[in-house]
């Protein structure tokens, strides 16, 4: 600590800043605080707010000009309005980086249908047609759930370049539901029935009997609500922490 026209200064901060501060010239200070230190405006302002105090606790008999009133609840205060800042960014890029892996995967989805589309055919026989009734237990902290699903199993063979294949593979998407659903499948395919049979050119083996899945985009509105929830409450967090740190400016002349 030095002293230096009957004012006391702390070490290692330059005086000029020092002195602003005790006449009380926040508005001045703050380009001097941001060009010594390298910082931006808000860091600026909190590191004001720390040499303020630093002031007031070594020099508690010195001579202030102006309200003193930046205490370190307010000090406090004005971290909390930036961390909410921070959080907001942070939600806004949680958003935005739930939306790229959303149109990723159903750019692959689509690519996958696309190629799907093109695959050729031969004709096959159902072999095999029944409903599967399969049982699940779901565990809660108080009760245990059986779930019952149906499944229709439809069984063809077909022929590709001479080589006999067997699938049980009716469409892309999972063929479980209800039992309705289920027999609505096996009254579709009954056995002996002749069949159109879509393969995979690479590998046969991997075929299907339902090929019209929509190639268009399959990204639903309810895959966007999220991101959509987080974009809002992110802006509104960054939005709300401006007004607050611009207030609290203003009300302390900073």
């Amino acid at each position: 600590m030095t002293q230096q026209n009957q004012r006391q200064y702390l070490e290692n901060i330059p005086t000029n800043i020092q002195d602003l501060i005790y006449d009380a010239k926040r508005t001045e200070v703050i380009p001097q605080i941001m060009a010594h230190y390298r910082c931006s405006k808000p860091d600026a302002i909190v590191k004001l707010v720390q040499i303020d105090e630093k002031l007031h606790e070594a020099f508690p008999n010195a001579t202030f000009a102006g309200p003193q009133d930046l205490t370190i609840e307010k000090r406090k205060e004005l971290f909390t309005h930036k961390a909410i800042g921070c959080m907001g960014i942070g939600i806004l890029f949680m958003a935005a980086l739930g939306v790229i892996i959303f149109l990723f995967i159903d750019s692959m989805i689509t690519k996958d249908a696309i190629a799907r589309k093109n695959w050729p055919t031969t004709q096959g026989t159902v072999i095999e047609s029944s409903v599967n009734k399969e049982r699940s237990l779901s565990d809660s902290s108080s009760t245990t759930s059986t779930t019952t699903t149906y499944q229709a199993r439809i069984k063809y063979e077909y022929t590709v370049n001479g080589t006999s294949f067997t699938n049980d593979t009716v469409a892309h998407s999972n063929q479980s539901g209800s039992e309705s659903q289920a027999q609505e499948i096996k009254a579709k395919y009954p056995i002996q029935k002749e069949v159109t049979v879509y393969y995979m050119p690479d590998n046969p083996r991997n075929s299907l009997l339902e090929n019209n899945q929509n190639t268009q985009s399959s990204l639903k509105l309810s895959h966007g609500i999220l991101p959509l929830i987080l974009c809002i409450i992110g802006a509104f967090l960054i939005i709300r922490s401006r007004k607050k740190i611009a207030a609290f400016r203003e009300t302390h002349n900073l």
